[in-house]
C-alpha cells in the first residue's frame, strides 16, 4: 500500500477546544402523564432502574416492543424498555416523577412522557404482559481461587455504571444459608478445586 511517513499528526481543522458529545435536555416531567418510558438501550438506563428500585418504587418492564402516544408524537420502544406509572407507587414515597427528573439529570438518560397507556402497538400499559420488576439481591464471588480482574469489573460495573453497593463473599467462606440473595456472579476462577462442599452449597441455593 502507498503510504508517507509522519513525524506527528497534521493538522486538521479547528482545535477541539470543549465537549462535543450531544447532551440531552435536563427532563422536565409533567405529573398528569400517564407514565413514564425509558428505552433500555441507553447506556445508563440501569443505573435509573437499580435507583428506582433500590428506593422502593415498583418498576415495570416490556416484554415486546411497543408503540405509544407520548406527549406530543408517537414513539417506538424496544423490548426491555422500562416503565413507571404513576399511581401504582407506594404512598410514602415522594412523587415519583420528582425521583425520575432527578435521576434522568443525574445519568442523562431520557425519559418519555406516555399520555395514554392503550398501545397502538404491542401490549397495553395496564396489561399483566407487563410485569413488576423485583429488586435483584446479588453476591459476588471473591477470593484466592476467582481471578481479580474479572471480580474487578464486575464490582466496577456496579459501583460505577450501577451507582449500586454489592455484597462480597470469599468463595472460601461461602454460607450454607444463601436465603437472603437472588443472585450469586462467579467470575472466571479456578472453581473445581474448592471441594465438594462448596458445590453442595451452590447446588442447595440452585
Amino acid at each position: 500500500l502507498p503510504l508517507a511517513r509522519a513525524d506527528r499528526l497534521q493538522a486538521r481543522g479547528e482545535r477541539l477546544a470543549a465537549d462535543t458529545l450531544p447532551t440531552l435536555p435536563a427532563p422536565s416531567l409533567d405529573a398528569s402523564s400517564t407514565a413514564w418510558v425509558i428505552d433500555w438501550q441507553q447506556h445508563r438506563a440501569p443505573a435509573v432502574l437499580a435507583a428506582l428500585l433500590a428506593r422502593g418504587y415498583r418498576v415495570q418492564a416490556t416484554e415486546t416492543p411497543l408503540e405509544l402516544t407520548g406527549s406530543d408524537e408517537v414513539r417506538r420502544f424496544g423490548r426491555g424498555s422500562i416503565v413507571v406509572h404513576h399511581g401504582i407507587q407506594p404512598d410514602h414515597l415522594p412523587p415519583v416523577e420528582e425521583t425520575l427528573a432527578a435521576l434522568g439529570r443525574r445519568h442523562d438518560v431520557e425519559i418519555a412522557g406516555i399520555g395514554s397507556g392503550l398501545a397502538r402497538e404491542g401490549s397495553d400499559l395496564g396489561s399483566p404482559s407487563i410485569p413488576v420488576l423485583a429488586a435483584p439481591r446479588p453476591i459476588l464471588l471473591t477470593g484466592d481461587a476467582v481471578s481479580s480482574y474479572g471480580a474487578g469489573y464486575v464490582w466496577h460495573w456496579f459501583d460505577t455504571i450501577l451507582d449500586q453497593p454489592l455484597t462480597r463473599i470469599d468463595a472460601d467462606a461461602l454460607p450454607s444459608d444463601l436465603d437472603d440473595y437472588t443472585h450469586i456472579i462467579m467470575p472466571p476462577g479456578a472453581w473445581g478445586g474448592l471441594g465438594d462442599q462448596f458445590a453442595e452449597k451452590l447446588t442447595g441455593f440452585v
